[in-house]
């Protein structure tokens, strides 16, 4: 199943070196330890279908993590790190893999180098922030209800261009044996050539068709 989906992607795509994994939660805190081992599981297993090496960089951050999980998940060949450096890690090579956590995780991720591939919840193909809050911008702005200053949108507008032009991206199909059968998640994965000679036009014409789209202020 996962192995079929990363089959179809995987024509012209850049191939991930490293790891940085985020918001797994501790594998030994009371309460639910069953889902930070999931995570792990099928983290271990996109591992193993993206082919990285086994002696790749691969760190793991989370604000809870214990001495315990450390010792654990080195035994595994990862790296427990506090913040920044997991942030940090992250370049055009890496495989993050975020299943929860907040939306400031992903927009530092996506302050750095792109990374290779970016696995996490998402709607949509939407990788940098709730569809909500870019609509809400405009109708502020239209509607003279002190909103964000009109640049900041069309900054984020923009952005959101660029990255559903640079990634691929497919829904996980649901897997069993895990709770949730992580619902919503999806896989983005970066092209190596990205556009063309008249790429410029085919952005500038989707930009300006988004932003006079009244039915959806988030349309592209």
């Amino acid at each position: 199943m996962l192995k079929e989906l990363l089959e179809t992607m995987r024509p012209g795509k850049v191939m991930p070196t490293n790891v940085a994994h985020f918001a797994s939660g501790s594998f030994h805190l009371c309460g639910n330890r069953r889902r930070p081992f999931e995570q792990l599981a099928v983290l271990m297993k996109f591992m193993e279908l993206l082919e990285i090496p086994p002696n790749a960089r691969k760190v793991m951050q989370d604000p809870e993590f214990s001495p315990g999980d450390a010792r654990f998940l080195a035994k595994l060949g990862f790296q427990t790190v506090m913040d920044p450096e997991g942030i940090d890690a992250v370049n055009e090579k890496t495989f993050v893999f975020q299943i929860g956590g907040y939306d400031f995780i992903t927009r530092r991720v996506m302050d750095r180098p792109w990374p290779a591939v970016y696995i996490k919840i998402g709607h949509k193909g939407h990788l940098m922030e709730n569809r909500s809050k870019i609509a809400q911008r405009v109708r502020n702005w239209h509607h003279n209800k002190n909103g964000p200053p009109i640049a900041n949108w069309w900054d984020d507008k923009k952005r959101i261009v660029a990255i559903r032009k640079t990634y691929d991206h497919k829904e996980i199909p649901k897997i069993s044996s895990i709770d949730d059968g992580m619902e919503r998640t999806r896989v983005f994965w970066r092209k190596e050539v990205v556009g063309g000679e008249f790429q410029c036009f085919v952005d500038a014409g989707r930009l300006v068709r988004s932003l006079f789209s009244q039915k959806d202020f988030d349309r592209y």
